[in-house]
């Protein structure tokens, strides 16, 4: 039997950096492999943890040095000439997102998978991971790993089933706000760092109970975990979050956050709402219910899937439902937002070009790995993927006569997830959703999944009572919205035109951050990254001003910094496209009553 202990510390020097010791009995003296992940689970890109590894060295209990090499990438092999010895290392750690791992005097963040070294080919061992004080006697430890022997500030030693179960629960480490609650008789935890004392953290709190409440009472009260713990950090500009089975990583912007003596529910508290809502409904889908290509985790090289759609997709699908299921956000704000995501979509040139499967399959050099053609020829598996399980939704329930629902898919196949205690192979998850709804799903997936036609929304969303209508952009910020049936819609006369391009602030001009193939600009040749100096002659700031009064058809001559050079093109401006979305509904005050009850 071998036994594993990790200890974490502060480096002594290095204010970003952590030391780790790895004690290791073996039943035999014999060779040992050792790797680091190259990848973490629900981020799907080699992300190469190992680069952040230094001075990798292995001792005798006598602290005789030992023949520890590396032969590859991520892999080291220690000669071990006795059954117990140690590994040290050093991890530089500033990675300020939720993979990674991170240290300043403010807080430490530690996702093991980026930390801790594996025993390759080990089957059965007995794993446990002690912390170190890190210098702050105020300092307190969050996660979910089990205690095993800790003080009243967490400091001490956890324990870990194996190493799966070690590098799914991250660790937060400071001076932090936690609040304990129950939601159905399962404890919970709210740890809350980087945020002042005008945050209003019980509300916080409490409207996360009322998300989780839901989503448990969902599945019939049966979770894949005994004890939850969220880990929110917030900052400036911040956003993220990574799913584990029983805790998840979260990162905020400050200006999400409730304020005391406030009632007001903005839309980026919404947004942190659905956030908390989507990583606690991936632990059971796709923490539990997971593809076959994910049982186990393969963390040595990609692991490849067409099923991301139903993992991320239909998980954004319910993040956002469940803070309408809750009470948290009003039918009329899940219907704008509802038309954003709607406009977003048919704002994005890939999603004629990519299909939902082709794009979870390709994540690992595509959706990860954006650049200013992204928009141009990949569609996002989340958006897209969300819009898909609406129309699966909304189609089950049509055909049953309102009977059946996707929430009855997903119970059926938590139930069966758990009974055979293994992941969907790529073709089964439409399988089982057949054969529990009694009719085949595969031809609307054919159109959904597998194809790049435009998706049925007006079609399956007149069910619901919901009219879809496509109109210009007023402005850049116009995203689409919901309006009741008697409110008026835009004009014709609001067009204006367009040169195709997503454009951000440049202290120069106006810099293209993406151009959109099909429109003016991609015709003329402009590219992303080109910084638009003036149009005829004239120096600009704001495209939008700059194009006003022209009208399509129109040729204008535009000079360009492209990289050193001064460019000069000629660009037949074409008018805006239809493509930002409205849903007219009669009576938001009255959705019970029109959109299908089960889905509120």
């Amino acid at each position: 039997m071998f036994t594993v202990h990790y200890q974490i510390s502060a480096h002594p020097t290095h204010a970003q950096a952590l030391d780790v010791a790895i004690e290791i009995t073996l039943p035999a003296p014999q060779n040992v492999q050792l790797m680091l992940p190259t990848w973490i689970p629900g981020s799907y890109l080699i992300r190469e943890f190992s680069r952040h590894l230094h001075a990798i060295t292995a001792t005798t209990a006598q602290g005789q040095p030992l023949l520890c090499q590396k032969i590859d990438k991520h892999r080291w092999c220690v000669a071990a000439t006795e059954t117990h010895f140690t590994v040290r290392y050093t991890v530089y750690a500033y990675d300020l997102s939720v993979r990674g791992a991170y240290r300043d005097q403010q807080r430490v963040f530690i996702n093991p998978a980026c930390v801790c070294l594996e025993l390759e080919n080990v089957t059965e061992a007995t794993f446990s991971l002690g912390l170190s004080a890190f210098g702050n006697p105020n300092w307190a430890v969050a996660t979910a790993l089990p205690a095993q022997n800790v003080n009243s500030l967490g400091w001490g030693r956890y324990t870990a089933t194996d190493y799966q179960h070690l590098i799914d629960c991250p660790i937060e480490i400071g001076s932090f706000q936690r609040v304990c609650f129950d939601v159905e008789g399962l404890p919970h935890e709210f740890v809350l760092s980087g945020a002042d004392e005008r945050v209003d953290i019980a509300r916080l709190v409490n409207d996360t109970a009322a998300i989780c409440r839901e989503q448990i009472r969902f599945f019939g009260g049966e979770t894949p975990f005994t004890r939850y713990v969220f880990l929110l950090h917030v900052g400036d500009g911040l956003y993220g979050g990574l799913e584990h089975t029983s805790s998840t990583a979260l990162l905020a912007d400050r200006k999400a956050l409730p304020l005391h003596n406030t009632t007001q529910t903005n839309d980026d508290y919404l947004d942190l709402l659905s956030l908390i809502s989507h990583e606690y409904f991936h632990a059971w889908n796709v923490k539990t219910i997971k593809p076959q290509a994910f049982t186990p985790y393969q963390l040595q090289a990609e692991s490849y899937t067409r099923l991301l759609w139903a993992f991320e997709g239909i998980t954004s699908y319910y993040d956002e439902l469940f803070v309408l299921r809750a009470g948290l956000m009003s039918f009329e704000t899940y219907c704008n937002k509802l038309a954003h995501s709607i406009s977003h979509v048919q704002r994005q040139p890939g999603q004629q070009r990519q299909t939902l499967e082709e794009s979870s399959f390709d994540a690992w050099i595509k959706f990860y790995r954006p650049d200013e053609n992204t928009a141009n020829e990949v569609v996002s598996y989340y958006q897209k993927g969300a819009l898909a399980a609406l129309i699966l939704d909304l189609a089950i329930r049509r055909h049953s006569q309102q009977t059946q629902s996707l929430d009855d898919v997903m119970r059926h196949l938590w139930r069966h997830v758990t009974t055979t205690q293994q992941g969907l192979a790529e073709t089964e998850w439409e399988q089982l959703a057949s054969a529990y709804l009694g009719w085949d799903i595969s031809p609307l997936c054919d159109v959904l999944l597998r194809s790049t036609q435009p998706l049925p929304l007006a079609e399956y969303l007149a069910d619901a009572g919901i009219d879809v209508s496509w109109h210009v952009a007023a402005h850049d910020q116009d995203k689409g919205k919901a309006i009741t049936l008697s409110s008026a819609l835009p004009t014709p006369a609001q067009c204006g035109v367009s040169l195709g391009v997503r454009t951000q602030t440049d202290v120069l001009g106006c810099k293209l951050h993406t151009v959109y193939q099909g429109g003016a600009a991609a015709e003329a040749g402009l590219a992303g990254g080109d910084i638009i100096l003036a149009i005829n002659g004239l120096r600009i700031k704001d495209l939008d001003s700059a194009l006003s009064g022209y009208q399509a058809g129109d040729k204008i001559a535009v000079h360009i910094l492209r990289r050193e050079y001064l460019l000069q093109f000629e660009i037949i401006l074409s008018n805006k496209p239809l493509d930002t979305c409205y849903l007219q509904h009669s009576d938001f005050a009255l959705q019970q009553n029109i959109w299908p009850a089960a889905i509120v």
